[in-house]
């Protein structure tokens, strides 16, 4: 209990000073959305958003687009204010001439019903609101009345007016205008109201408008999706927030965060260029200076010593922070430049310092210096790691160094990395090396040999200037382009690595070369990852599991998610047995398109003999990771190879004929995958000639067996009339 305490007042000193914010993705119509104005969001069953615009109508949205759907008789005078879902096969839209019905189609060719939808030509009044419930009937709330309308044997009847779902929640938000609700799987309300976004829940309550992240404060409705995400719109557009995931803050006034800790009392400290030391201590903030007896306000490293104290490394020399004063290193450290990049401390328990002008060892009691004529590349040591042995690795801007203490202080350079501008070096638990190079992208040592990852294989950017793991063994770059994640089951995809310790099961080789391409994500400023340059060196992972990320705009706070199964994802914080249920990730068959011509969905597609064009559109509803959705297929009985396509659109021509098959597999990226599944079937009939030519086969075969069978029967009658002749020969006798 004592120690959740500390943590949230270390939270709370955070949010307060330090101006956190959460990254709040907004559509208009500079982003596709066709209008502005909001009045209403629910989430269908397949995964996609409906929007409701008012005099616009209502459109679909999967992440990539928005697809409006046109209402039949739906005219300007129109205006749609509310929208309900019954989970399945309905989606009802009221607006100021009642109520439409939908029918939501599993090819995603969603249209007006004309059978239910003349049903509910009775209510003529302007629908103020609508509430699919869990017995199959929907309540209606107009200006006129409230209505109960059955989706079993679809009747309607007039019923009294009932009180918001919200209702009970008033109370706890006095002064406030609650529009409508939305509930989490974690259990916690999500509330718009005219002031911003509330949420409620047992730890509290959280408020959201323009002072932290969401650009908006009069909001009319709010909904959330498959994914855990949530959706909120009013006057000024529509906004997607994903809980939990990023959090931003800014350290005093807009200082750039260079280098973290946290030390073993949970406190955190964070070194920044130009602004000193901030910390904060059991909910208190500070910051240290010069004034306080820094030799600079620009801090380049931090490492706690054994006794609890703090050595603070700056571009003018290394001090010691014991909690109350500065005070200075021993007079037998003597270090080549001022200028500290990194302080390493070593298994022997000797400090290892990464200089501008060489490599430092000091084991407290003298100080021992590397530089070239020691067989480093360069005396610009960049950063610094130690392997399970005992070897230093130092990081050049000219290749990478081992380092031995011992034996005379032996330094070898690794001939695969020179030349290179070593920024991060890394080791996972299982004790393999990543390496961060500027210009070159990523080096992994993989039995003695290093493996180069680049954008090829899905890094953001050959820059790198930091790498880290978190709790789930998932590997994150920071790179000039965002933040690459390498989930631990996706490795293989990139090199060899020990299947008994995927969590997913191994993919046939045939898709591997496909898999390689699409076994890296990336967290952009789309997602709300705002750190603009990443700061070589500043990342940090809490006792948490949480990832701290330092660029040029403040920090990010990632809360990684636990690897997802193949074929499943669950929500955060919902379980299987939960009440709403965990919808499976499947790829939609959105379109079918033969020789330029449209043609519906089907699991069947039967073309006849010639050189046909075939053209497929896939969807994928997602927003976790926008613009990151890639589908991997391949057409059985014509090719065993995987090929991707990111934007779901596949292309066929020159088939013979024959039967084909359409496989499918999709990633929304963080390892997560959809089931591989057949999309449908392909039957190609054969030219007029052969099928001439085989049906003159077919009947030169049926009349040779023809004359065979004849010829058996005539000689089997032959030999019974000789078997009757011998037998009345004998009976003569």
């Amino acid at each position: 209990m004592h120690f959740r305490m500390i943590c949230i007042l270390m939270l709370l000193s955070v949010m307060t000073v330090s101006g956190q914010t959460h990254p709040f993705i907004h559509y208009n119509v500079a982003r596709g959305l066709p209008a502005r104005h909001v009045t209403d969001i629910t989430a269908d069953h397949r995964g996609f958003v409906w929007v409701a615009l008012g005099t616009a109508g209502i459109v679909r949205f999967d992440g990539r687009g928005f697809h409006r759907l046109v209402l039949d008789d739906a005219g300007p005078r129109d205006s749609v204010l509310a929208l309900a879902t019954d989970g399945g096969r309905w989606l009802f839209a009221g607006g100021t001439r009642g109520v439409r019905a939908v029918l939501l189609d599993g090819h995603a060719a969603d249209r007006v019903d004309s059978v239910i939808d003349r049903r509910l030509r009775t209510i003529r009044a302007t629908v103020r609101g609508l509430r699919a419930r869990r017995d199959r009937t929907l309540y209606i709330e107009t200006a006129e009345g409230s209505w109960i309308f059955s989706l079993r044997d679809s009747s309607l009847a007039r019923a009294r007016r009932e009180d918001a779902p919200h209702a009970f929640l008033r109370t706890r938000l006095p002064g406030r205008t609650i529009r409508k609700m939305a509930r989490d799987c974690a259990g916690d309300y999500w509330l718009a109201t005219d002031s911003g976004l509330v949420r409620l829940g047992d730890t509290g309550q959280d408020a959201y408008g323009i002072e932290n992240g969401l650009p908006a404060h009069n909001l009319r409705t709010v909904c959330l999706d498959r994914e855990g995400g949530v959706w909120c719109g009013g006057e000024d557009g529509l906004f997607h927030f994903t809980p939990r995931r990023f959090q931003s803050l800014t350290i005093g006034d807009g200082a750039t965060v260079t280098c973290m800790l946290e030390t073993l009392d949970r406190e955190l400290y964070f070194g920044t260029r130009g602004q000193g030391l901030f910390r904060f201590l059991g909910g208190r903030r500070a910051f240290l200076t010069t004034r306080d007896g820094l030799p600079s306000n620009s801090i380049t490293a931090l490492r706690e010593l054994s006794t609890g104290d703090i050595l603070i490394a700056t571009d003018a020399g290394v001090v010691i922070w014991n909690g109350n004063r500065v005070q200075p290193m021993p007079p037998e450290l003597t270090l080549p430049d001022p200028y500290v990049t990194q302080v390493l401390l070593a298994m022997d328990r000797s400090y290892w310092f990464a200089t501008h002008g060489g490599l430092v060892r000091w084991n407290n009691e003298r100080s021992t210096v590397f530089r070239v004529n020691d067989g480093l590349p360069s005396e610009r040591i960049l950063c610094l790691a130690e392997d399970a042995y005992g070897t230093i690795l130092a990081g050049t801007d000219h290749g990478l160094a081992r380092v031995r203490a011992t034996g005379g202080g032996s330094v070898q350079s690794v001939e695969e990395l020179r030349g290179q501008t070593v920024t991060a070096l890394f080791f996972d638990r299982d004790s393999r090396m990543w390496i961060g190079t500027q210009g070159g992208g990523v080096f992994v040592l993989h039995e003695g040999k290093p493996r180069q990852l680049g954008t090829a294989e899905g890094l953001a950017g050959v820059n790198v200037s930091w790498i880290a793991q978190d709790n789930h063994e998932t590997m994150y770059f920071g790179c000039n382009g965002g933040v690459s994640v390498l989930p631990r089951h996706q490795m293989q995809f990139l090199f060899a690595v020990d299947s008994a310790k995927t969590y997913g099961a191994d993919a046939p080789p045939a898709q591997q070369s496909a898999l390689r391409f699409t076994a890296m994500s990336t967290l952009t400023d789309a997602m709300g990852l705002r750190t603009g340059a990443l700061h070589a060196g500043a990342a940090l992972r809490d006792r948490f599991g949480r990832l701290w990320f330092s660029g040029a705009d403040g920090l990010s706070i990632h809360t990684p998610m636990p690897p997802a199964a193949v074929g499943r994802w669950n929500p955060p914080g919902c379980g299987r047995n939960s009440d709403d249920a965990v919808s499976l990730l499947a790829v939609i068959l959105a379109g079918i398109s033969i020789d330029g011509r449209d043609v519906p969905p089907t699991e069947t597609v039967e073309l006849g003999s010639g050189d046909h064009v075939l053209r497929v559109r896939l969807l994928l509803p997602s927003f976790r990771n926008p613009g990151q959705c890639r589908f991997l297929y391949r057409l059985e009985g014509l090719e065993t190879a995987w090929h991707e396509s990111s934007d779901g659109h596949i292309m066929y021509s020159g088939l013979k004929s024959g039967r084909y098959r359409l496989v499918v597999q999709a990633t929304i990226g963080e390892g997560i995958w959809t089931v591989r599944q057949s999309v449908f079937d392909v039957d190609i009939a054969a030219p007029i000639g052969q099928r001439m030519l085989l049906w003159a086969l077919v009947a030169a075969a049926s009349l040779g067996l023809g004359l065979l069978l004849r010829r058996i029967r005539a000689s089997r009658m032959q030999g019974r009339a000789r078997n009757a002749t011998v037998s009345s020969s004998e009976e003569a006798r």
